[in-house]
């Protein structure tokens, strides 16, 4: 899938400019080593910077759990805000896994694109 990103429409006096944004899955597909995705496109390094926040907020969600579930009749809360918490914390495991594992496809398939 590619799609044309355009900037200016040559109204103001700013000549439009157009560039393609492909998939990994088109880059494998057209066989060009030139736009394969390397660990210094804006892409990827998006990806390796995803996995902070999400690591952040499920520690974040980590702590406070524990907080809530240690202190909540201090606290005077309900009990189900503890259940937010475990939720926000598995959800967070969840998304940390699945980025590692995307990370792991596309490394799998850049090497398989630049070998063949």
């Amino acid at each position: 899938m590619t799609r044309v990103v355009g900037q200016g429409d040559g109204s103001s006096g700013i000549s439009p400019t157009f560039r393609t944004q492909s998939t990994v899955g088109d880059m494998v597909d057209s066989g060009d080593e030139d736009t394969s995705l390397t660990a210094s496109s804006p892409r990827a390094q998006h990806q390796d910077n995803a996995l902070i926040p999400v690591t952040v907020g499920t520690g974040a969600w980590l702590f406070v759990g524990i907080a809530l579930a240690l202190f909540h009749t201090q606290l005077g809360i309900e009990s189900w805000w503890i259940t937010v918490a475990g939720i926000g914390f598995i959800s967070g495991v969840g998304g940390i896994g699945y980025l590692k594992y995307r990370a792991r496809r596309e490394q799998r398939l850049i090497r398989n694109t630049s070998a063949g």
